[in-house]
């Protein structure tokens, strides 16, 4: 979900709140003024009342939240939403195993690793959601397909590196998270069309519609992984866990990153000495699982190299995976309520507290 207004230009109206803001702070401090010109102290609570004090100042409040409430009602924000049987997505898996410490590319390969990935999000075409999932012995999906960019880029940032390369796995997992995401768009469109009161005919076609995987066609998403190295013995090897996304339809992108002079530095944990492991990048499994399902495997051994591949995937998948604009859900009626009512309230304080607005 994304957030916007469709005329920002009339945010230039806050200007003009804060204006008045000021013209009433001015006023305030005038209205003291001329209550201390009188040094007849027996006179002064006949020619200034006694003032309301904090009540005044929390009808002002409330009318100038009504005011900035009002502006951006009248900017017309709404949110973008993605139709739940028109959905695309694509699943960003990374490897953050200790392998990814290796400085053969400049700072190291995670960083900059992690650097391409964040470029990469942020240039997909906003139609298309975007997923997150970070793979070392274990596999985690950080986040859910969605539209907002933010909430990827911040799990970007927030990735750790830890032990072991599960590459297998990681791809039966993201597999899964995309079938199920596309299993729970259909059974939203099942209940909406239920709701409707449609037919079971109808019902049936709107399923089919909105779950195109495990038909033996490709689905409209995708899994982009980038990793350096081969799965750790005892876990689902790369090319065994593309069997998955072949089932749903899923082609898996892959991409093998560093060089094969890579090496990282450790504490032997039983010795407690550092030593230097080899670490060089190893190409079968994602080669094998790209031309299982019908992807591409690239071999980057440089930042630059790796911003090549991103892009040539974005290029293919984007024509694909294209979707028209977005469901907008306008909130204008929603911020004009909330700014009616607090203007409201204040009225009604006014007339409580102040015996009128002045």
């Amino acid at each position: 979900m994304s957030w916007s207004f469709l005329h920002p230009n009339r945010l230039w109206l806050m200007l003009l709140v804060a204006a008045v803001g000021v013209l009433y702070a001015w006023s305030l401090r005038l209205r003291g003024k001329r209550a201390v010109r009188f040094t007849n102290v027996d006179l002064l609570d006949v020619v200034v009342p006694h003032q309301p004090g904090w009540r005044r100042y929390v009808v002002g409040a409330l009318m100038f939240l009504a005011l900035a409430i009002g502006v951006l009602g009248i900017a017309q924000p709404y949110r973008s939403e993605a139709v739940a049987n028109d959905r695309s997505m694509i699943m960003v898996v990374l490897d953050v195993s200790l392998s990814m410490m290796a400085e053969d590319v400049d700072p190291n390969r995670f960083e900059a690793a992690r650097t391409q990935a964040r470029e990469f999000v942020e240039q997909v075409d906003e139609s298309i959601e975007v997923g997150l999932v970070s793979f070392s012995m274990d596999v985690r999906v950080r986040v859910a397909p969605t539209l907002e960019r933010d909430k990827v880029l911040a799990a970007i940032d927030r990735l750790d590196l830890d032990e072991g390369t599960a590459i297998g796995d990681a791809i039966v997992t993201t597999a899964d998270a995309i079938a199920d995401e596309f299993e729970d768009s259909a059974d939203a469109d099942s209940d909406n069309e239920s709701d409707a009161g449609s037919d079971p005919d109808s019902s049936d076609q709107g399923d089919s519609a909105a779950s195109p995987l495990g038909d033996g066609e490709t689905a409209p998403a995708a899994i982009v992984i980038l990793t350096d190295g081969e799965t750790i013995e005892g876990m689902t090897p790369g090319q065994e866990g593309a069997l998955r996304a072949k089932e749903y339809g899923i082609p898996v992108y892959g991409i093998v990153f560093g060089t094969p002079d890579g090496v990282v530095t450790l504490d032997d944990p039983a010795t407690g000495q550092t030593i230097t492991e080899p670490v060089p990048v190893k190409y079968e499994e994602l080669d094998g699982a790209a031309e299982i399902t019908g992807g591409k495997s690239y071999r980057a051994e440089s930042p630059d190299a790796l911003a090549d591949a991103y892009e040539d995937i974005r290029a293919q998948l984007e024509p694909a995976l294209k979707v028209p604009e977005p469901l907008r859900v306008e909130l204008t009626v929603r911020y004009l309520v909330a700014a009616f009512a607090l203007t409201l309230l204040a009225f009604s304080l006014s007339l409580w507290w102040l015996n009128g607005l002045t």
